[in-house]
């Protein structure tokens, strides 16, 4: 009997055994992948590990555009809800209500994760840690900051809440300066919290650092003045660059409205156009020494060949064209030093637009700067067979065509270089790189040009408020009337100047815009030459240019 027993035991153990070696091997081999990988989903994690996004710098190497460290903070939400007095000082940490903690929780109870609240800062997030509150993980990410805030922001741009560019330097250099993310394998115990780094899945990629021309120090001054012209003479917008004649390269471009890139953002924003690049305008006188250059190119006229406008007044078709007051006979060099429509009119009408639309082309209008930055308008540059009669004596006075600040800063590089073509760019050194100069024109008709644009702001010119002391300035000044209803308006006018300085070796280029100034000025020798003066002479010390 006892035998048996132990016989019967025996088997039974036996049979056992062999089922659970049966068993353990088919888990192993039959089982073993399906398994293993269920093991892993349980208890091993992949993260993201977040690339910072690259710097922009200006040309001195100071930061325009930085990352910091943020977190996001998610919860499970069966596991949170099980703790309701931790729940009410995480809500206090994070700022938000209990009700609006546990609704945000109960809404999703099912989900494996929800989103409590992203890009925290550091601190914050080390006080929820401090709650040892189960269920709480936290993603690292990065966060834009701007050190010049509203300064510089037209060019450098601003990042979306997913740090991707959406304006300016940030959008068209997004793909340089974003990288690429990487990611690891964590362990994690029951609760979700990591125990242990397992391995890289991927590498995160660095983007690559962006250096732009700009100097900090211009960009702030050329900010400061143009807002407070603005704010001055209740204009509606302004625009403001600042071209070095020898490279190209933008050293500042600002407008007025602006915004501040690290605070929250409208959809509207007002202010978030860069407008020197985006927005275009007849540029009035602005354009008559490119007329003086065609007359001269074409040896019809010299500096101080003679021009009768009596009686200070001429009819083109339906059109009456006139000066404030009869200015008898006067040479080119007047007739641009006191902004004559009647004298360029009837330079215009010998040389014929042929000349002057070729001028024009060459210098750059009606076609992109190309220089970097998105959102660049082409401007308007007429065909001469569209033009009548009354078009083409206002092309001589700069109406028909329109440029944005940037296109006609670039336009005047012109007679910057004397003569030669040099392109325009925000990012420094690409110029040295990329492009070679092209000449446009003959050095001696520039010079006399230059000498022309000179007498603007003497006392005697229209200019004279943009002179600097020791500095001799070629420059032109440019009043528009805008249009209202189809109509131009003579109520509502927008106010330009350009300069080189110094005049005889350009080594800035400047451009000034004031848009509808309500303030009683809207001239641009009233209103844009004095911003000019102020920039160009404060420019020049910051340079070290000697007078």
């Amino acid at each position: 009997m006892k035998n048996w027993r132990f016989s019967l035991i025996l088997v039974v153990f036996s049979l056992f055994s062999l089922f659970l070696i049966a068993r353990t091997s088919y888990l192993v081999f039959a089982d073993g992948d399906r398994l293993l990988s269920e093991g892993n989903a349980r208890s091993i994690r992949e993260v993201n590990i977040p690339s910072p996004r690259a710097q922009i710098l200006d040309r001195r190497g100071q930061p325009l555009a930085v990352s910091t460290p943020v977190y996001s903070v998610k919860a499970s939400p069966k596991m949170v809800l099980a703790q309701k007095d931790a729940i009410r000082k995480a809500a206090t940490i994070l700022e938000i209500s209990n009700q609006t903690l546990v609704k945000i929780l109960r809404q999703d109870i099912d989900k494996p994760f929800v989103y409590l609240k992203k890009r925290i800062s550091w601190s914050v997030t080390e006080e929820l840690k401090a709650l040892s509150l189960e269920g709480l993980t936290f993603d690292r990410s990065y966060r834009r900051y701007y050190p010049l805030g509203e300064v510089a922001t037209h060019v450098v741009g601003k990042t979306d809440v997913d740090d991707r560019g959406i304006e300016g330097i940030e959008l068209s250099q997004n793909y340089s300066l974003q990288g690429k993310s990487g990611s690891r394998a964590i362990l994690i115990d029951r609760k979700g919290n990591a125990i242990q780094n397992l391995d890289y899945v991927s590498v995160p990629v660095l983007g690559k650092d962006i250096q732009l021309s700009l100097d900090s120090r211009l960009q702030y001054l050329a900010y400061k003045e143009l807002k407070s012209a603005v704010a001055a003479h209740r204009a509606s917008t302004g625009s403001l660059v600042i071209l070095e004649a020898n490279s190209g390269e933008i050293l500042a471009m600002v407008n007025q409205p602006s915004y501040n890139p690290n605070g929250r953002i409208a959809d509207n924003e007002l202010g978030m156009k860069n407008r020197s690049v985006t927005d275009s305008y007849a540029p009035g006188s602005t354009v008559k020494p490119f007329v003086a250059l065609a007359a001269i190119a074409k040896q019809e006229f010299r500096a101080d060949t003679t021009i009768n406008t009596s009686p200070g007044f001429l009819r083109i078709g339906s059109k009456l064209i006139q000066d404030p007051r009869d200015r008898g006979i006067i040479s080119l060099r007047e007739a641009i030093q006191k902004s004559s429509q009647v004298a360029i009119v009837k330079v215009a009408e010998n040389l014929g637009s042929a000349s002057i639309l070729e001028v024009l082309k060459r210098s750059g209008f009606g076609k992109k700067v190309d220089s970097g930055l998105p959102g660049e308008v082409s401007g308007f540059l007429p065909e001469l067979s569209t033009m009548g009669v009354i078009d083409k004596a206002a092309l001589s006075y700069g109406y028909g065509l329109t440029v944005s600040p940037l296109q006609l800063a670039t336009s005047y590089m012109a007679f910057a270089g004397m003569g030669m073509a040099r392109p325009v760019s925000i990012i420094k050194g690409q110029n040295e790189i990329e492009t070679k100069t092209t000449r446009l024109f003959e050095s001696s008709h520039i010079v006399e040009v230059n000498h022309i644009m000179a007498s603007v702001t003497q006392p005697e010119g229209t200019g004279s408020l943009a002179a600097v002391q020791g500095f001799e300035v070629a420059g032109k000044t440019g009043t528009i009337r805008l249009v209202s209803e189809d109509r131009y308006d003579d109520e509502r006018h927008a106010a330009w100047f350009v300069g080189l300085i110094p005049a005889r070796a350009p080594k800035l280029v400047i451009v000034v815009f004031v848009n509808e100034p309500k303030a009683g000025l809207n001239s641009g020798g009233s209103v844009a030459a004095p911003v000019f003066a102020r920039v160009a002479e404060r420019s020049l010390q910051i340079l070290g240019i000697a007078r």
